[in-house]
């Protein structure tokens, strides 16, 4: 069944699937267990789905088809598409193709690297919920190889006359049966409290936010919005100003009206997560060295 289809989402329904294997497992950056739960949970009541899709999510969608020719052009293997699969009665995946006899194919366009004149990309080993993904794609289709295959379209800035091609980076991983027994009892676990959940749903069938949608809120939020603008517009203005008499000073330290304008190197900040990772690579206790946690508002 192809991808995006109402018979696809009605497979996945009440499964724990590729795409979210790495949240439940605490190893995503973009959502949380909980958010797993209760998109779960919403999906399989046919409560309306609250991720609607982003920049990032329809960058990846329109590029697929490009980086899939890519990668058949690059390797010489055939990757056709496919559906999604499933283990057992609670595990299932969607790879974006199949690859010869044994083999998967997982494409992925990273947003943030579309627009830079020379892109890197993270390996497999510094985002493990790809890695988990790749590992549940390849225990539902009942595969031992995935292709990891990353790609960024061609850039052209024309007021700049600049030009890159298309770049990609390929890697092969391997069905890690250590993983398996270490994560799906886990994973597993997960589905059996999604079943409770389901039974009670009412907490994650309730929106996560009260509507207050009042005149004064609404006045409020124009003012913020309008405060906001000012502020860029200023320091953009500031920045201008700083830079003509940066170069006006001729590279050199000077003195304006009793203000001084000093050039000087600031030491870039001590990476101490790839130092923690380098030196003590099984160290996993962050938390107990974590400080006190506060609570902050985010106006989105």
């Amino acid at each position: 069944m192809q991808q995006g289809t109402t018979a696809w989402f009605e497979a996945r329904k009440k499964r724990v699937t590729g795409s979210v294997a790495g949240a439940i497992l605490g190893l995503s950056p973009f959502m949380t267990r909980d958010d797993v739960m209760r998109s779960m949970v919403r999906d399989a009541l046919g409560a309306e789905r609250e991720f609607k899709g982003n920049p990032a999510t329809r960058h990846g969608n329109n590029t697929e088809l490009e980086a899939k020719l890519m990668f058949m052009q690059e390797t010489g293997l055939f990757a056709r598409e496919t559906g999604f699969h499933t283990f057992e009665d609670w595990l299932g995946a969607s790879p974006d193709a199949l690859v010869e006899e044994d083999a998967i194919l997982e494409i992925k366009a990273p947003y943030g690297l579309r627009n830079k004149k020379e892109p890197v990309f993270k390996s497999i080993e510094e985002q493990p919920h790809y890695y988990a993904q790749l590992q549940i794609e390849m225990k539902s289709t009942g595969r031992t190889r995935a292709y990891f295959f990353q790609y960024v379209p061609a850039l052209t800035i024309k007021e700049e006359g600049f030009y890159r091609p298309a770049m990609f980076m390929l890697e092969v991983v391997e069905y890690d049966k250590a993983w398996h027994d270490q994560n799906i009892p886990i994973l597993k676990e997960f589905h059996d409290e999604f079943l409770i959940e389901l039974a009670n749903p009412d907490k994650h069938l309730k929106p996560l936010r009260r509507d207050m949608t009042t005149d004064e809120a609404v006045m409020l939020i124009d003012d913020i919005d309008y405060i906001d603008m000012q502020m860029a517009q200023l320091k953009e203005a500031r920045q201008q100003n700083m830079d003509k008499l940066i170069e006006m000073a001729n590279d050199e330290s000077v003195e304006i009206a009793g203000r001084k304008l000093t050039k000087f190197e600031r030491l870039g900040s001590v990476d101490y997560k790839k130092i923690i990772s380098e030196f003590m690579p099984d160290f996993k206790d962050e938390d107990k060295y974590r400080r006190a946690s506060s609570t902050q508002w985010r106006l989105s």
